[in-house]
């Protein structure tokens, strides 16, 4: 986003420097680790996101595309450009002595092309972007994890040669739970590449749940992210029976008993699929037991 500044100088068949101007140059502006192509007499580049194509100098002319070029008539110019999309370029300036010419006939001038590395600009918080499991779904008493991929104001994901000192706030919160345990604050780790480790919680009531990221009070893309946290696994100490059987029952006749699946941290679980083992026991003069097993398949804890 920021402008490039260069300079051209035009010199003479016998080396003598040039005391005026109307020269006319065309600048060829390709990003080697983005995937362009060359259309047409116009020289334009079919890039998405290229703010600075290929451009084609007259004199005094600017393009639209982001390039301008400036004679000062005394030989030497004043150039420069714009590109929004970072990665690694290829600058070529070719002297075009007739308009007429082939673009590939035109004569580069000394020491093109010319290597150019678009940097990503500064942290834009708007723009940066979450993925990750922890963003998703997760289990009670887990701590859910993620990733924060900082971008500058034009989408570019920042490098890792650039210093990463963002600040990012993290803060989840119940949307159909309440109460104590509902809340949580997150944090996250530098990964000195653009990137940022992140953690909430964890939050042990489950649940659907917000997660809300942002960074000086501007929220990324995507947030608030709507998570889901699972019940943990089945506990026999928090899970228990109910219903007439659990008190007394008839020989000879069925006793209802409807037991309800609870894990570690009080919640009910949402699926089935448990085998539990339940045993009868008759008790004799003594508290001796007489039992018989019996086994029963759990399908809708509910």
């Amino acid at each position: 986003g920021d402008l490039g500044h260069y300079n051209i100088r035009a010199v003479q068949p016998n080396g003598d420097h040039k005391v005026s101007g109307r020269d006319r140059f065309v600048v060829d502006f390709v990003g080697t680790t983005v995937k362009v192509g060359l259309l047409g007499e116009l020289y334009q580049i079919n890039a998405q996101f290229l703010t600075l194509k290929l451009q084609a100098y007259d004199l005094l002319g600017s393009m639209s595309t982001g390039g301008l070029i400036l004679d000062n008539d005394d030989g030497s110019y004043e150039a420069q450009y714009n590109v929004t999309v970072s990665g690694s370029y290829q600058m070529t300036v070719k002297l075009a002595p007739e308009k007429g010419a082939l673009w590939t006939q035109y004569p580069d001038i000394q020491d093109s092309p010319f290597s150019v590395v678009v940097a990503p600009a500064e942290t834009y918080v708007a723009f940066c972007n979450a993925y990750g499991q922890g963003l998703i779904d997760t289990e009670a008493g887990y701590i859910p994890e993620f990733v924060i991929q900082a971008r500058d104001r034009f989408n570019n994901t920042r490098a890792p040669y650039q210093v990463h000192t963002d600040r990012f706030d993290i803060f989840a919160e119940g949307m159909d739970v309440f109460g104590p345990g509902t809340t949580a604050v997150g944090s996250h780790v530098n990964n000195a590449d653009g990137t940022y480790d992140a953690m909430y919680g964890p939050l042990c009531k489950a649940g659907h749940y917000y997660v809300e990221v942002s960074g000086g009070g501007i929220h990324i893309q995507g947030s608030p992210y709507t998570a889901i946290i699972h019940p943990s696994y089945t506990s026999s100490y928090t899970s228990f029976a109910e219903g007439p059987g659990t008190v007394s029952a008839m020989a000879g006749y069925g006793a209802l008993i409807f037991l309800t699946t609870v894990d570690i941290y009080g919640n009910h679980r949402w699926e089935g699929g448990d085998t539990i083992d339940a045993q009868l026991q008759e008790l004799g003069d003594f508290g001796r037991a007489t039992a018989t097993d019996v086994i029963a398949e759990v399908e809708d804890p509910n």
